[in-house]
């Protein structure tokens, strides 16, 4: 799969206080996004902790798991839909649109 140009820096990959808290806590491993924030290998930090970017890919937002939603933080799809229609009122769920997913690690010692 080629790879489009990325929109911007691993760094806004999380932008809410809540996403960067459950990161912090380890309940946070993945990011979706409309747009490519960051490449596998990229690293980031966030207060003084350092991760790297381990797999950067399309998804369809339908071929979501539970699992793929506990990753983003949440208890599960129903969750994670209410979540996503929450942070953008007035967006459909459309099952076909397609999603940057972004997952991480945590780079110890």
């Amino acid at each position: 799969m080629t790879l489009l140009p990325r929109n911007s820096l691993a760094e806004s990959l999380l932008t809410r206080p809540t996403a960067i808290r459950k990161m912090l806590d380890g309940v946070k491993t993945s990011e979706r996004r409309n747009r490519r924030h960051a490449d596998e290998g990229d690293t980031f930090e966030i207060e003084g902790r350092r991760f790297v970017v381990s797999e950067v890919r399309q998804q369809q937002l339908g071929e979501m798991t539970d699992a793929d939603a506990r990753s983003e933080g949440v208890a599960d799809m129903a969750a994670y839909q209410a979540f996503i229609q929450s942070a953008h009122p007035g967006m459909p769920w459309l099952p076909k649109a397609k999603v940057w997913v972004h997952t991480w690690q945590e780079i110890k010692g």
